[in-house]
């Protein structure tokens, strides 16, 4: 199966040099480059304009757009110099990972143990974006609370 579509091999031809064969290229980019929730602020939303129904990936200091459904190269591009380096605009790992382990609790009744050893006993409301905000929030006896992400240590499916 070709992984790049003709537009896409010209503009990987013109833009850069490789020492592979392309189709290992565009797995490796699919792979290895980070998507736009990986980042925050301007450059998180410069991202997502370019969406437009395709997968974006950004992968040493260039900017691909993937193909949804054949996982086909369509384009690529350099990233703005005003977003580089892109390190400043990550979203650092350990927030995505707590992203991640929120999420996976999404609408079912958890246990959450915070840093100063406060103890928390709800539901989940809705899903954590870690490039919009750093509370998630929370309902615990009848009131909705915001707690800080960074503030997490534990957190675990409590069985009714």
């Amino acid at each position: 199966m070709k992984q790049l579509t003709y537009h896409g091999k010209r503009r990987v031809k013109e833009r850069i040099e490789i020492n592979e064969r392309k189709a290992v290229f565009v797995k490796r980019v699919s792979r290895d480059g980070k998507t736009p929730n990986m980042y925050r602020g301007d450059f998180y939303r410069y991202l997502c304009s370019k969406d437009r129904g395709a997968r974006v990936k950004v992968y040493k200091g260039y900017i691909y757009i993937l193909s949804k459904t054949s996982r086909k190269l369509i384009t690529m591009y350099k990233v703005p110099s005003k977003y580089l380096p892109t390190e400043m605009y990550e979203i650092p790992k350990e927030v995505v990972s707590k992203a991640m382990m929120v999420n996976s609790f999404l609408d079912r009744k958890v246990c959450v143990n915070l840093k100063d050893g406060s103890v928390y006993k709800g539901y989940i409301l809705e899903a954590f974006i870690a490039n919009e905000t750093e509370d998630v929030s929370f309902i615990c006896d009848d009131k909705v609370i915001y707690l800080n992400v960074n503030e997490i240590v534990k957190m675990k499916w409590v069985r009714d």
